[in-house]
This record gives C-alpha cells, structure tokens and sequence, in this order.
C-alpha cells in the first residue's frame, strides 16, 4: 500500500459535479480505496469551507469515510510547517506568486523524510514535480496509471 499525499483539488473532483475534473471522481475513488492517505490540516481547510459544508454536505460524506479511518488516513498538523511556509511566502513574493500557502506547506512536507515515501496526488503537478525524487512521486489522477 502507497502513501498518498492527497491535495485540496482532488478533494474537490469528489466534492463538486460542477468541478472540471469532476469526471476523474470515480478514478479518484478507486485511488484513495487502495492506498494509505496523508491529508494536511491546510488542505482540510480549503476543502471542507462553508460552501461544501452547507450546500455539499452528502458529497462531503464521500470524503469522511475515508478522513475518519485512523488506518487509512494520518491527518498531519501543520504547525512544524507553518512558520517556515510564512517566511518563505513573505521573503520570495516572486516565488510565492506561483504558489498558496497550502502549496507550500505540501512542498515543505514533501521535504520532510520523517514523513517516509509518498505520492503527491493532485491535478496540479506543475506546483510540485520539482520536488519529485526517488522517494517522492508526484501523479495527476489525470495521468495515474493503476496505482
């Protein structure tokens, strides 16, 4: 079993019909049912937002089943992130442009080798495939090949 680094666009292809990637949700599925799941705090936040949690909230049961799984899922706080992602948004605002907050904090994780070998899972390759190593893949569910 892989571990997954699952970010908040592929939350959101379960979440919205209306989301361009919507299509991939069964894909997705079929993913996240096979493999263990890291999910940051930050992207918690940016996926379960008031939108989702008064008009979605049946789509959001799609994802709680597998966020309330202790064996499936390991939810990582933020708080050995935050500050270091704080100071690199605020000390290279050209580099930060390309990049949210969230994202920083999935690169600083992607660094972190207490976290072990994972894959980024996200239709936003581009904000990660530099980090991509040997331990550390980066897949689009766009792309993924059985997993």
């Amino acid at each position: 079993m892989k571990r997954l680094l699952v970010d908040t666009c592929v939350w959101y292809a379960l979440l919205d019909k209306q989301d361009d990637n919507a299509k991939y949700a069964s894909k997705i599925e079929d993913v996240l049912k096979t493999h263990q799941l890291i999910v940051p705090y930050p992207v918690l936040y940016e996926t379960l937002n008031t939108r989702f949690s008064h008009n979605e909230y049946k789509q959001c049961e799609r994802i709680f089943r597998y966020l309330n799984d202790p064996e499936k899922c390991v939810k990582i706080p933020d708080d050995a992130y935050r500050e270091k992602a704080m100071a690199i948004f605020e000390q290279n605002p050209l580099q930060s442009q390309n990049y949210a907050l969230v994202d920083i904090i999935i690169r600083l994780m992607m660094d972190d080798v207490n976290l072990g070998p994972m894959i980024v899972y996200s239709f936003n390759v581009r904000d990660f495939i530099d980090k991509y190593t040997g331990t550390i893949e980066v897949v689009s569910p766009k792309d993924a090949r059985d997993m």
